[in-house]
Order: C-alpha cells, then structure tokens, then sequence
C-alpha cells in the first residue's frame, strides 16, 4: 500500500517529466538553428548547478582576494584597522583622563586643605574638646591627654625631625628681588606671598621633577615640584608656566612668569613647602 502513488504525487511526476522544446528557425531558408528539448525537472537541476558554479567562485574570491574591498559598505583593510585604533585610543583616553582628573581633584584638595571643609578646624588654642560630627560634648580627660601627647610629639617631628633632613640641601629664594609679605593674623604662616615686581620670573627652590602643572580659579597656574629628601615645593599665581609634567629641573631654574595686575586683582604668587605629606614654614629652609 506505501508503494503505491496518489493522484497528486503522479500529476507532480507528469508535469516534471513533460518535455520542451526550443526552436529556432531561419524563414528565410527554412532551416533549423537551435533544436534543444528539456522537461521541468532537467531545468530545474540546470539552473541550481549553473547557480553553484557561479556561486562558489564568487564567494571564493570575496573571502580570499581584496576584490571584496568592491563591495558596497565594505571597509578596506587599512581603513577597518584605523577605526578599530581610534575607537581603543579614544575608550583609553576616556578612561584615563577621568582617572586623571580624580587623582588632580585629590591633589587639589588636600594642598588646598579643602578637607577642612568636611569638619570645621579646630584652632591649636582652643584644642580642649573633641568636635565630631555626632557630639560636640567635652572631652574626657583620658581624650584631652592623648591629644596633648599627640600634639606635642607632631610638634618635636616637625620643628626638630625636619630640619635636620633639609640639611645638606640648599633652597634658594624662587623670586629673588620681589617683596615678600608679612602674614597677617588671619593668614597661614606656611605660605609665603610675594609683591612680584611688574614682570618677574619663578624659579625653582631647588632641583627636582615637574610633578604637575594645573590651573584653578582662586590660585592661577599652579607648578608643582617633587624635590629630593621627600620635599615637595608648590608656586601659586604663575600667569606664563614654562615647564609641563615630567620635566626636570635644576635649582634656580626659571619655571615661569608672575605679573603684577592691580586692575583684576589676581591673587598674589606664593611659594609652598612640603616635607613627608606636611606642609612646614618655608622661611625655616629657603632664605628668602
């Protein structure tokens, strides 16, 4: 019963197996140009290997040879590997630029003692009570000890340990000739401010590497200078830097230009001096 066909698998058959025939006839001499005969299924299978024979050499050649670079939207080579390196350079350059900018904003804060913002300064005369920012209750006795201790051994570190580390080394005065200010009550004695003549160059205090160039709002360009022994000395209000980061400098190196503008009232040049993370007096190392 399974061997036998229905009606409609035979019609498919016959009309598979009919045959065609193609004729050609020249009228004028009533002869025969073309005289081909084929069924359905014989051109059907013509067609799908004609189709395989032009397909597979095609392929061939757009995988293999640089003809595919012929292609509409297809990129060439060079082009492709151009793209591919800038889209790598551009995510490398995004990421370190942020990293970057993290790591400057921290620098920033912590030589600008923004930090400070966090919890308000406790004056070194009125150091008798712990603020925190849960409680501002008295301190314990036991707590008024330990910051009594703690404060006087910072101070021996840094008036006795400091010095005898900057021996040996010889600062010089990085704007020489300029007026050097008195600070005022309200003012930190750490930081040294000058009255720079009208054009007057900076130099460095002593020789070191350019750890980094930056501009804020309140202190102009800022250079920044990582010098031998753990020292780290900061300049303020340069209007003209002549250094970039990384650069080495040698002591009494000019670094920069600080102008004198009373019409904006740009914040005075200053010099910074830091030993081991801690800002000290400059006037205790470079004779000003």
């Amino acid at each position: 019963m399974s061997n036998r066909l229905t009606g409609e698998e035979k019609e498919i058959r016959r009309r598979l197996r009919r045959r065609f025939r193609l004729l050609l006839t020249d009228e004028n001499r009533f002869s025969r140009i073309i005289n081909f005969r084929f069924s359905t299924l014989g051109l059907i299978v013509t067609a799908v290997v004609a189709a395989l024979l032009l397909a597979v050499p095609g392929i061939f050649i757009v995988v293999n040879t640089p003809a595919r670079v012929l292609l509409p939207g297809y990129l060439r080579n060079a082009q492709r590997q151009q793209y591919e390196t800038t889209a790598l350079r551009i995510d490398s350059i995004v990421s370190e630029t942020a990293m970057r900018n993290m790591y400057v904003d921290n620098i920033v804060a912590i030589l600008n003692s923004d930090l400070d913002t966090v919890l308000p300064p406790v004056p070194s005369d009125t150091l008798q009570h712990v603020y925190t920012i849960d409680s501002l209750a008295a301190a314990s006795q036991a707590e008024i000890d330990f910051i009594n201790k703690y404060r006087d051994r910072e101070r021996f570190n840094l008036s006795v340990m400091s010095p005898v580390v900057g021996q040996g080394m010889k600062f010089i005065n990085p704007l020489d000739g300029a007026e050097i200010r008195v600070p005022e009550k309200n003012e930190d004695s750490r930081q040294a401010s000058f009255d720079p003549l009208a054009i007057q160059p900076v130099s460095s205090t002593f020789r070191g590497t350019v750890f980094d160039v930056f501009n804020t709002t309140a202190d102009g360009i800022v250079v920044i200078v990582q010098h031998p022994n753990d020292f780290i000395s900061r300049y303020t209000g340069i209007t003209t830097p002549f250094v970039s980061r990384g650069d080495k400098v040698a002591s009494g190196q000019r670094i920069g230009l600080v102008e004198r503008d009373k019409a904006t009232h740009i914040s005075r040049p200053s010099v910074e001096l830091w030993y081991n993370g801690t800002r000290v007096n400059p006037r205790d190392y470079i004779p000003f």
